[in-house]
């Protein structure tokens, strides 16, 4: 599953299946600047969710803290995708949004 949000201006995104995929279409020439992406892939074992920027050496990793949450400089917010199996056995995911003092969760019902 791919998804794509832009909040400034509509742009065309290719689909893409890998981080690889997606660097060789920004570095193609065909793609608008886009300050931060992020990465989800829950396919495997490990759950991966990380935050990228663009940095001086093309994109960067987002800084995190010590309980996992990356650091959202486009929406000025910390994050943290989690996941869980549900009684049914399948996976149900949960983005935390961390403020300061609390912690907010979005997931999926049981």
């Amino acid at each position: 599953m791919a998804a794509s949000i832009c909040f400034q201006e509509q742009i065309e995104i290719p689909f893409v299946r890998t981080l690889g995929e997606f660097r060789a279409w920004v570095t193609s020439g065909n793609c608008p600047d886009i300050p931060e992406f992020w990465l989800a892939d829950a396919r495997g074992s490990e759950l991966v969710f990380r935050i990228h920027r663009a940095g001086s050496a093309g994109y960067e990793p987002a800084p995190s803290d010590a309980e996992g949450f990356q650091y959202s400089a486009v929406l000025n917010q910390w994050f943290r995708l989690l996941r869980r199996r549900r009684r049914t056995g399948r996976w149900a995911y949960a983005l935390e949004q961390k403020h300061i003092g609390n912690t907010h969760t979005r997931q999926q019902p049981d």
